[in-house]
């Protein structure tokens, strides 16, 4: 629970940094304190509840629409970042994924928008797979088969996208 603690209060003083103390702060705090309730439910339980991630949904959207992001980069963003789980689960039966990640999708997709969508998801997969497959490598108890939580690996590919995105697409843009 300190860890917990500790990340939040870093989220809560980058939030500050980005956005003062204004009413989109708050409205990030909101939407960052939801975040962070799901990161911690989905590690333990892999459930990503609706009761606290629909209000999260609506929290992002409401900073973000806030923040001035145009009402088509906020939709598209949802599109991507939701239809992509979507399509996942669809195909896989919900056997490569489970609801709460398109949750998380649609979460992701009304916090950054597009094109930072994009960005989210190769961020979150990147994390997963080197995490997963560095505890793989140390453990001798997880196997290829073995269920790993990816809600924990979205979130902090929201963040990441969030708060350093536009970042990273310039540096990414400048080795073109």
């Amino acid at each position: 629970y300190p860890l917990v603690e500790l990340a939040t209060a870093l989220l809560f003083v980058l939030a500050y940094i980005h956005f003062g103390l204004t009413l989109i702060f708050f409205l990030y705090v909101l939407a960052f304190s939801g975040l962070i309730i799901l990161f911690v439910y989905d590690a333990l339980y892999q459930i990503v509840p609706d009761v606290v991630s629909v209000p999260t949904f609506f929290a992002a959207l409401s900073a973000t629409i806030s923040s001035g992001v145009s009402i088509e980069s906020i939709g598209l963003g949802i599109m991507v970042g939701g239809g992509f789980f979507l399509l996942q689960f669809a195909l896989s039966k919900g056997g490569w994924i489970g609801g709460g990640d398109i949750r998380l999708g649609l979460i992701a997709g009304a916090l950054v928008g597009w094109p930072l969508v994009l960005l989210f998801l190769f961020v979150s997969y990147v994390l997963g797979s080197i995490i997963t497959l560095t505890v793989m490598g140390l453990q001798r108890n997880i196997q290829l088969k073995s269920y790993i939580p990816f809600g924990p690996y979205l979130i902090l590919g929201m963040f990441i996208s969030l708060f350093w995105g536009h970042e990273i697409l310039a540096w990414y843009i400048s080795l073109l």
